[in-house]
């Protein structure tokens, strides 16, 4: 028979021998069949129902399910497939028991390799193989007795299952139990203690022990009763189960059972699971033990730390940091000692828990001059004994050999390499045992207790330096003050901007419509007033420093620094001496032409560099200025060494708003610096990494002549009707817009919101858009980019109060074609109409809009 293609026969082959399934598909699949293999009688079962083969090859002798229950199964199923007995079975009467269970032919074992493919051939054309009547009944009698002797053994099997499975979840069920109030508070042995009598009530062991690799020894017996006996066919085993816990040993159990026939693996999986559930008992109990000991560790450095921040009085701290050593460790009292710094004396300064009897001797004259004393406090190191009194090293002193003292710790204070004093503590009752944890606890009270005390010091010498401080922070608070005040006068500024276009936009409205003279003489008073008012914010914005329009002088830049160096020195040197930190400005200044420039804006801009700079370095470092010529500008670069910033940071370092200060930051500073340079035609930007510090680095254009304010004289009136789109939050201010534009002639349409606006700009045709700056939502930026993303050749303008605050550079690369300040007058709308119109002459009309089939941004 050749291969044969889409229309081969599928053939089920059931088999558990996986020599003989390679074997039989080796041979049916060079013939073209299809085949399918099952490992069991289940499996080929469900196989045979989904799949529909058109032949099924049979093994009679498979594990769990025989071939015969599966070829009665067959039968019944799908009666339609053919099944043929593949089997070694050749006694008498195996040939007659399969085709009565079902199997409509039969193939023996081994195989004909060359006869095989044949009679399967054979088989799917319809062979079918039967029984004479007589000889159906008596083999179907046999094979029925053989199917219930099956019967029973399965029955049997299921009922051994049962008691398994039920022995098994009460010992689930008493596990759950005996695990549901064990918590680490108790420690590893007590938790044991508690779990063990009924871990072995659950196990159902004779013997369950428990042994702990931790060196204190730790082993626990409990004696059980058992769940089976022997005579029920129980076997006595003894299991040692390791208790590890990610690969570190624990410890061991050991348990005695008597385990029913056939279950003793199952007990050894359920013994390593309580082993397992063990160990994370014994290791979170553990680890909690240790988190209770490194938080009472945490608690007193936390007191002592308290004690140190809350007063300079060197005896409060003494006697405050001598409580919490002696309750920490537990011993009896405790005494502190300060070094006097004249002549080296060691004099007692606090006591706590202290006999009565002690107190008269403390008081006498040399009683801090203790041989051992002397010796541990000026060695840097801890000295103690758990047995004082058989240590040597604690005699010889009057004070010593008057105390019933156990052990004794002495622990020296040190702060810069100097020896402060030190703390005695004493144990009366019994010895204390010395354990590496409470020695380093003890050096880091130690520790804490000496910077109190160095700070107690220092605090008498800082007294004179005081009155100097003070004023220095009272000019950085005058300076920070003014800051305030310029940031807030902008702001009502901006307000005030609103107001003034409103008003001026409706007297011109009111002038246009009405020919009665007296009314003209009166609106023309508003406006009048209203400008005036207009100049006042001018100035305002001119003394914080918003506008753009500054006169420009012949300004030395290396002076610049030096100024900025000495306006900074109370900052970088008298407040950071105050704090105990230490500061080093540098300058390396090069030969610079003079710069075009607002010398105070300069100074007042490498100032805020210079504290920026300062505030990186919380805990001291140096700042370096230097002058240089490059590419025929003056460059002027600060490099700190404090923590850096990261790219995220950097790239938003000049946005407004943006700090990284939280409540001390405006997020203005490096913004208005910003602005400061740009507006002096130079460039500012930084380099930085996180723990690298950062340099920011100004180019200005060496020589140079100051700028105009570039203000344009107004245009001729428009010279027709333009479609206009108005975007602004203030209603007020949209309204007068659209009145002025209407007067004219032209259509407008005005949105409340930047995102209304770009819906209204997406299903409308405009011209032109005048948006606002500072919206909800979506900013007029943001409207700009947009609108040039869909429609590049609209051009668009932004009407705002922060006009002056503005660059024009800046603003064109953002997608602003026209800036006009508030407040306006009707002329400079019709200005902005008629340049907008005379641009569209020149460069010839914009883009159609994005129609259905062209997608939004498509150029």
């Amino acid at each position: 028979m050749s291969a044969r293609g889409p229309t081969s026969k599928k053939i089920l082959h059931v088999e558990d021998n996986p020599e003989n399934r390679l074997l039989v598909r080796a041979l049916l699949e060079a013939e073209g069949y299809e085949v399918v293999d099952a490992e069991d009688g289940l499996t080929g079962i469900e196989a045979a129902i989904s799949g529909k083969p058109d032949l099924v090859l049979l093994d009679i002798n498979l594990p769990v399910v025989s071939g015969y229950e599966v070829g009665l199964a067959l039968k019944v199923a799908v009666p339609d497939i053919p099944i043929v007995a593949v089997t070694a079975y050749a006694m008498e009467g195996d040939r007659e028991r399969t085709l009565v269970a079902g199997c409509d032919g039969y193939i023996q074992k081994p195989i004909d390799a060359d006869a095989f493919a044949r009679q399967v051939g054979e088989f799917l054309r319809g062979k079918r193989e039967r029984l004479a009547a007589g000889e159906e009944s008596a083999h179907l009698r046999e094979l029925n007795q053989h199917l219930v002797y099956r019967l029973v053994d399965h029955i049997q099997e299921l009922k051994r299952l049962n008691r398994q499975f039920a022995r098994r979840a009460s010992q689930l069920e008493a596990l759950h139990l005996a695990v549901q109030d064990i918590t680490p508070e108790a420690g590893a042995a007590r938790c044991l203690d508690r779990l063990l009598p009924a871990l072995a009530r659950a196990l159902a062991t004779t013997t369950l022990t428990v042994e702990l690799a931790d060196g204190s020894a730790t082993r626990l017996t409990v004696e059980g009763e058992g769940a089976v006996e022997r005579g029920e066919g129980g076997t006595e085993l003894e299991w040692r189960v390791p208790i590890a816990l990610h690969g570190k040993t624990l410890g061991s159990m050991l348990a005695r059972q008597i385990v029913p026939p056939r279950a003793a693996s199952d007990e050894e999986q359920l013994l390593k699971i309580v082993a397992n559930q063990l160990a994370i008992a014994i290791e979170n109990a553990r680890l909690y033990e240790d988190l209770q000991e490194r938080l009472r560790q945490t608690q007193t450095l936390l007191a002592v730390s308290q004690t140190a921040g809350a007063t300079l009085d060197s005896t409060e701290v003494a006697r405050r940091t001598v409580r919490e050593l002696v309750r920490a460790l537990g011993a009896d009292f405790g005494g502190a000692y300060r070094r006097d710094p004249d002549d080296g004396r060691f004099v007692p300064m606090a006591g706590y828990r202290v006999p009565r009897d002690l107190l008269a001797k403390l008081s006498e004259p040399g009683s801090g001059e203790q041989p051992i004393l002397r010796a541990a406090l000026t060695t840097g190191g801890p000295l103690y004994a758990s047995d004082s009194q058989a240590d040597g090293r604690f005699k010889g002193g009057r004070l010593l050999d008057a105390l019933p003292h156990r052990s004794i710790l002495i622990v020296p204070m040190i702060a810069k390499d100097e020896v402060m004093g030190g703390f005695v503590l004493v144990w009366l009752r019994e010895m204390h045992v010395f354990g590496e944890e409470e020695l380093g606890l003890a050096q880091g009270i130690a520790r804490q207790a000496a910077i109190a005390l160095e700070n107690g010091r220092l605090f008498a010498e800082l007294q004179a330096a005081l009155k100097a401080i003070e004023e220095s922070q009272q000019r950085i608070v005058q300076g920070e003050r003014l800051r305030a005040l310029g940031e807030m006068a902008g702001g009502v500024a901006h307000d005030f901007n609103n107001t003034l276009a409103i008003i001026i936009g409706r007297a011109e409205v009111l002038l246009s419509d009405t020919e009665d003279l007296e009314a003209q003489r009166q609106l023309n008073v508003i406006i009048k007033v209203a400008l005036d008012a207009a100049q006042t914010v001018k100035r305002i914005q001119e003394f914080t420093r918003m506008r753009r329009a500054r006169p420009f002088h012949q300004v030395d830049l290396n002076q610049i620094v030096e100024e900025v160096v000495e306006v900074s020195r109370s900052r970088w040197k008298d407040d950071a001496q105050g704090r105990g930190v230490r500061y080093d400005v540098l300058v390396e200044a090069s030969p610079l032409g003079p710069v075009a420039g607002d010398p105070a804006e300069l100074r007042d801009a490498l100032t805020n560099i210079v504290f920026n700079a300062l505030d990186a370095m919380p805990e001291g470092g140096s700042v370096t200025l230097r002058t240089t010529v490059e590419h025929g500008r003056a460059v002027c670069a600060v490099t700190d060494t404090g923590i850096g910033m990261t790219d995220e940071v950097r790239q938003r370092i000049f946005d407004p708003f943006f700090t990284t200060k939280g409540e001390r930051g405006t997020g203005l500073g490096l913004s208005v610096v910003y602005g400061i340079v740009t507006r002096h035609g130079g460039e500012l930007d930084v380099v930085s990494r996180p723990g690298h510090g950062s340099t920011f680095t100004v180019r200005l254009p060496l020589g140079g002549e100051p700028r105009s304010d570039g203000s344009a004289k107004p245009a001729a009136q428009a010279s027709r009707p333009v479609s206009v789109l108005v975007i602004d939050d203030e209603k007020e201010v949209a309204e007068v817009l659209r009145d002025l534009l209407a007067r004219d002639g032209h259509r407008v349409v005005i949105c409340g919101d930047g995102e209304s606006g770009l819906a209204r700009f997406q299903t409308d045709t405009f011209e032109f858009v005048i948006t606002d700056l500072g919206m909800p939502g979506l900013s007029g930026w943001d409207v700009a980019r947009l609108i040039k993303l869909w429609k590049p050749g609209t051009p668009v303008a932004m009407v705002t109060g922060w006009g002056d605050r503005i660059d024009p550079a800046e603003a064109e690369a953002r997608g602003v074609d026209y800036l006009v300040n508030k407040p306006f007058k009707r002329d400079h709308v019709r200005d902005l109409v008629a340049r907008v119109l005379t641009r569209g002459e020149t460069s010839g009309s914009p883009p159609e809009p994005p129609g259905p089939d062209r997608p939004r941004g498509a150029r």
